[in-house]
């Protein structure tokens, strides 16, 4: 499994941003954010009855788009290096088509999030992101931030993609896409502390679509580790679930050094996103 996912991490680290896709940036607007009339994220995916609440939802299409907020952040003495895994955010409820609200994932343009011919599961490595002690990383623009802003703030950040991401699949990520896992790297004042994995901030302890509530469905399986993919069903939001089993891919994780507990949290709310070390 180990060896897996380090060939997996090797072929996803590679990064050449295209610059055509990030010129984009400069359609900013004076706020500094992308001036976007997609409609991603202007409801939001709320359910009470499992403790989940999210940014996403689909159904405000035509709306204009609500500020989005992206935090990284880590009020810990260690520092931290962060590779996000992106996918699409939405199940538009017709999987066998490539069609994908307006596009079409079969021309050759989205070759990493239609490989396999598959529409959900498949996701792109972003090159790794340093946190260190103390410090914090914002965004406010896009589904996720994938697009460079022309006069970013200090703390302001995107995640770059891999090398292996075209063009246009930069650009569907800003309207359409989010992260499904987090590799985190903790470092310490002598080196490496230790590495593990998380999911994008769903419910702790739900390990299966097993037993969820009617207003769930089983997309499938994502392409890196099988993991049970499931959508909101008036949200159309994609989750991933904890492999609770093998103790891989929870949102909280827990860890000692130097006899201090750490605990690093992925999570979300009606406004956000949020992945934290404390």
């Amino acid at each position: 499994m180990k060896k897996s996912i380090i060939a997996l991490m090797g072929l996803f680290m590679l990064v050449a941003c295209s610059e055509d896709v990030y010129q984009e940036a400069d359609k900013m607007s004076e706020t500094g954010t992308v001036e976007n009339t997609e409609p991603q994220n202007s409801v939001k995916t709320i359910d009470p009855a499992i403790g989940y609440f999210s940014k996403y939802d689909i159904s405000s299409l035509g709306l204009p788009n609500s500020p989005l907020h992206e935090l990284i952040n880590n009020t810990s003495t260690l520092n931290y290096t962060v590779t996000a895994y992106l996918g699409l955010a939405y199940d538009d409820g017709n999987p066998s088509s490539p069609m994908y609200y307006g596009h079409d994932l079969s021309n050759g343009n989205y070759p990493n999030f239609y490989m396999g011919s598959n529409k959900y599961g498949n996701v792109v490595a972003t090159y790794p992101l340093d946190v260190g002690a103390s410090l914090t990383h914002s965004a406010q623009w896009g589904s996720v931030p994938v697009m460079r802003k022309t006069n970013p703030g200090p703390n302001e950040f995107n995640y770059i993609l891999s090398s292996i991401a075209d063009p246009n699949e930069i650009k569907l990520m800003n309207e359409y896409g989010k992260v499904y896992y987090y590799f985190i790297e903790i470092t310490g004042p002598v080196g490496p502390v230790t590495s593990f994995w998380l999911n994008s901030g769903f419910v702790p302890n739900i390990g299966t679509f097993a037993g969820m509530p009617g207003n769930w469905n089983l997309v499938g399986f994502d392409a890196m580790f099988s993991r049970e993919l499931i959508s909101e069903t008036a949200s159309r939001e994609i989750v991933v679930t904890e492999n609770i089993p093998a103790g891989d891919f929870p949102s909280v994780h827990s860890f000692v050094y130097g006899g201090v507990t750490y605990t690093m949290r992925s999570t979300t709310d009606p406004n956000g996103v949020y992945l934290e070390l404390n």
